[in-house]
């Protein structure tokens, strides 16, 4: 603690002059420079320093400059170190290397030190919350889950719990919770970190941050985007409140204006999206430019602006080639160009199209909710071209893993518009009892779902009342 004081002193008054104003990069640059300089005859200290700048940089995503951080803090600590301290700098080196290099062998450096019986219960806890972390960065739920409950059975064992360790762990439950679906209990593990986090004082903190904007992510997968936007706006509001310190990223932005796009305000979406590539772009996160691009396509085609949604389009595939082999955002691409055919009156090009993106994920994920959304374009595609049969095959298939994405939620806009796709082609195929029952489905979710007024909702409404 001490060493952090005096070490913040150093900073406050000695990285910059007067009149000079410094980014973030440029005053973490400096202040890894003085601690290399001034610290250096005091070993434990310096590592403790280098430690934080890592894990700094670790939040902010640059794992890479994290990783070299955390070498410099372990390669400086003398034999005679702390144990536990040793054990902390470890866990964060391995927990860095996790996510950007071997998993395998992060997991075997974090379990020596969760096994060495001389260290603290709490830097144990930690170094488990961190395998939960790996976990999640693998897509292994079950893991991530698992993890995150034994590191918080752990943690509260401990003589002294820490407190933000304790609400760092509230957070890992509940990303666990939400990749097992289990909503509700994911709702109240983070609900139960955002307040822990603000009885702490860190309401404004990088860590509410990354809370809050992961419990939209949350709201997102259960199918509730009018939830979801309502927390990206407060992650939003407060990176601004936070300055050039916080920064508004892209990846928020964009998902701000994806969540507009699926809630049907189309021009709130344009502008968000427009935003949100200007800032990706500027930061060079080509994956952030490349979604915002192809929300504003859909914006565009469902405006009526084909003309500029197609060079949007043209954009988007540019910026694709320079994706990583494999990304699954290059596969949206497929989606919103059969959206746009779809839209324009080409039900037989959207078909052929999209038929390319649901053989792909066939492959790889043939029960994700992309899968769902992949298949009601197609089964909007084949009522359009009066193949009713097929089209209520592909319909069925995406209710079923909308359901099962769903889970413990009551109500989901993607379950929603399963049923509601399920009425309008049985009433098309002459079958008006089943389209009411499938349209009073489809209004239990989207009257929950979706503002009034929304086209939508007032379709279901109108099908389940018909005669």
């Amino acid at each position: 603690a001490e060493t952090a004081s005096d070490f913040i002193s150093l900073m406050m008054f000695d990285t910059w002059g007067p009149d000079e104003r410094l980014t973030l990069e440029q005053f973490l640059q400096r202040s890894e420079q003085m601690a290399s300089r001034s610290l250096k005859p005091h070993a434990e200290q310096q590592s403790v320093v280098l430690n934080a700048l890592g894990l700094h940089y670790g939040t902010m995503g640059n794992h890479s400059r994290a990783e070299g951080l955390h070498k410099q803090a372990l390669k400086v600590l003398p034999p005679s170190a702390d144990i536990s301290w040793r054990a902390q700098v470890e866990c964060n080196l391995a927990l860095t290397n996790g996510l950007i290099g071997d998993a395998d062998a992060a997991h075997a450096a974090l379990a020596r030190w969760i096994a060495h019986a001389d260290v603290e219960p709490e830097v144990a806890a930690m170094c488990i919350g961190y395998r939960a972390r790996i976990a999640q960065n693998r897509n292994d739920g079950e893991a991530a889950l698992r993890h995150a409950m034994d590191a918080q059975r752990l943690v509260r064992s401990a003589p002294q719990a820490a407190p933000t360790l304790l609400a760092s762990l509230h957070a890992e439950l509940g990303y666990g919770y939400a990749m097992n679906n289990r909503f509700e209990e994911a709702d109240r593990a983070y609900a139960a970190a955002a307040q822990a986090f603000q009885d702490l004082g860190k309401g404004d903190s990088t860590v509410m941050l990354a809370t809050l904007n992961n419990w939209s992510i949350v709201h997102w997968n259960a199918g509730d985007p009018r939830s979801a936007l309502a927390m990206i706006d407060r992650v939003i509001a407060l990176s601004e409140r936070r300055g050039a310190a916080g920064g508004v990223s892209g990846a928020k932005l964009t998902n701000r204006a994806s969540a507009l796009l699926v809630l049907g305000r189309h021009h709130e979406a344009l502008a968000a999206a427009d935003r949100a590539i200007a800032v990706a772009a500027d930061a060079k996160d080509l994956g952030s430019q490349f979604r915002s691009l192809l929300t504003k396509a859909g914006a565009q085609n469902r405006l009526a602006d084909f003309v500029a949604a197609d060079r949007t389009l043209e954009d988007a595939s540019a910026l694709a080639r320079e994706l990583p082999a494999g990304s699954s955002d290059v596969g949206a691409l497929i989606l919103g160009r059969a959206q746009a055919e779809l839209l324009r009156g080409q039900p037989a090009l959207a078909r052929d199209t999209i038929t390319l993106r649901i053989d792909e994920l066939q492959a790889r994920q043939p029960a994700s909710v992309s899968m769902a959304g992949a298949l009601r374009v197609r089964a909007e595609a084949l009522q359009a071209l009066g193949e009713h049969g097929a089209a209520l095959r592909d319909a069925q298939a995406a209710l079923r893993i909308t359901q099962q994405a769903q889970s413990d939620r009551r109500h989901s806009l993607r379950t929603g518009q399963a049923w509601l796709l399920l009425a309008r082609i049985k009433l098309d195929a002459g079958d008006a009892a089943g389209a009411r029952a499938d349209a009073a489905q489809a209004a239990a979710h989207l009257e929950t779902m979706l503002d009034e007024g929304h086209p939508d909702r007032a379709l279901a409404s109108k099908l389940a009342r018909s005669g």
